[in-house]
């Protein structure tokens, strides 16, 4: 898989700058990539389940209460966002569990609790494919104006190609989820009977 120097390459490409070597180099091109790199891949991991970013952990629950609620839990380190809460590790259906994120703590009144969540991905050797593009189109639309590389109408191609990357990881990530799909085909069955 591309490292995140070539990421950054295909996103400056995009734009019509010169391309890196190192994200230490001393370059505007390099500055600018390590500027938005960061923020760039987390919002991206957090605006979708990703399969490839998606995790299951039983929490650690911690010592104290806190108003309001029984129990306070800890998240992991590495969760960018919680997508599902249970109390037996069981994630299909509908989310029943009363809950509440603060900070990086979960509090609820349940006694065990067990998330699905996003977690943050830097080794991009996990990331798919199709991820790769989407980081790279997000990227170049964020340095296109601080580089000054790209025109409007050149912007415009860029989030439209990444509004086609996006809507093709999602059905490919869709497709791997046997789970949903066969939820999904299955509501749709008991529609139209």
């Amino acid at each position: 898989m591309l490292s995140q120097v070539q990421i950054c390459n295909m996103a400056l490409s995009k734009i019509g700058d010169y391309t890196i070597s190192a994200l230490t180099e001393g370059t505007k091109q390099a500055e600018y990539c390590n500027i938005h790199w960061e923020n760039t891949k987390d919002s991206l991991l957090q605006s979708y389940a990703w399969n490839f970013a998606t995790a299951r952990v039983r929490l650690a629950q911690l010592a104290a209460a806190t108003i309001g609620y029984d129990h306070q839990y800890q998240l992991p380190n590495d969760c960018l966002k919680v997508r599902k809460v249970s109390t037996d590790g069981d994630f299909s259906g509908i989310n029943k569990v009363d809950y509440r994120i603060e900070g990086r703590t979960l509090l609820t009144n349940e006694d065990t609790i067990y998330i699905k969540y996003t977690k943050q991905v830097t080794d991009t050797s996990y990331w798919t494919a199709l991820f790769v593009k989407i980081v790279a189109c997000e990227l170049a639309s964020r340095l296109s104006e601080p580089l000054g590389g790209s025109s409007v109408n050149n912007k415009q191609l860029i989030l439209s190609e990444l509004d086609s990357y996006i809507a093709e990881a999602r059905g490919v990530d869709f497709e791997e989820d046997n789970n949903e799909v066969e939820d999904y085909y299955s509501t749709i069955a008991c529609r139209t009977n």
